[in-house]
């Protein structure tokens, strides 16, 4: 499985947005799967394109907490 970063800001995959987050499969599978930042993803089938800069403006505004409920 390959994990590119390439240099237009964009991130494939769920294993991607990982490695730029530097946290768990799980937090980023959640993290997506929230909506929240919905505005930053792009998927056509099972391609997952994820624009970096943007989804990391969306979460910095967002007040959420990504921890257990």
């Amino acid at each position: 499985m390959a994990i590119s970063l390439s240099n237009k800001g964009v991130v494939y995959g769920t294993f991607g947005f990982v490695f730029v987050l530097g946290g768990s499969v799980s937090t980023a599978q959640r993290i997506k799967s929230s909506g929240v930042i919905d505005a930053a993803i792009s998927q056509n089938g099972k391609v997952v394109v994820i624009d970096v800069e943007r989804a990391l403006d969306i979460l910095r505004v967002s007040n959420k907490k990504w921890g257990r409920k």
